[in-house]
């Protein structure tokens, strides 16, 4: 195992489990920029992965409520032609989820982005929020869409960049 350069940043289980070399015998550290970069990618995709889980919208017990069973959206989490009332309910859910199984992010905001294509059967949306890392916390945002016809979620990367 490689050594681990002053301030850098403990990348998911999963990615250091993953052998982005297998030729080569020993992991190289990341520095703080690469594996703050690297975090961010890993945030980004399982971000994805999160909005494009349904899960049953069913009474459970409380203690329930923040388990994996409730991992994802809930089925009805979709929007129509109808941007309003129902995007508001869809922003409060998506901002539960993440707040609940995305732990590396803090004060999550679910925004509608301002550069919308009404020619397209799309939502875009912004989500910020802060991410949480040593020694302080990072803002970041990422574009988002929301496909109507398929209800498939894209995490695009940061926003604006």
């Amino acid at each position: 195992m490689a050594n681990k350069p002053a301030g850098s940043i403990t990348l998911p289980l999963l990615d250091r489990l993953t052998d982005e070399d297998p030729k080569r015998g020993e992991e190289v550290a990341l520095s703080r920029s690469k594996s703050l970069a690297a975090l961010k990618v890993a945030v980004r995709r399982d971000l994805e992965w999160l909005l494009n889980t349904r899960r049953a919208e069913r009474a459970l017990p409380p203690n329930v409520l923040r388990s994996v069973f409730c991992y994802g959206l809930p089925e009805s989490a979709s929007v129509t032609e109808d941007r309003g009332q129902v995007f508001q309910e869809l922003a409060k859910r998506m901002e539960a989820a993440i707040a609940i199984f995305e732990p590396r992010l803090a004060g999550v905001k679910v925004m509608l982005s301002p550069h919308q294509d009404k020619t397209i059967r799309r939502v875009d949306l912004i989500i910020e929020g802060l991410l949480r890392i040593d020694p302080s916390p990072e803002h970041v945002s990422f574009d988002t869409s929301l496909e109507l016809t398929s209800g498939e979620y894209h995490v695009k990367g940061e926003a604006g960049g």
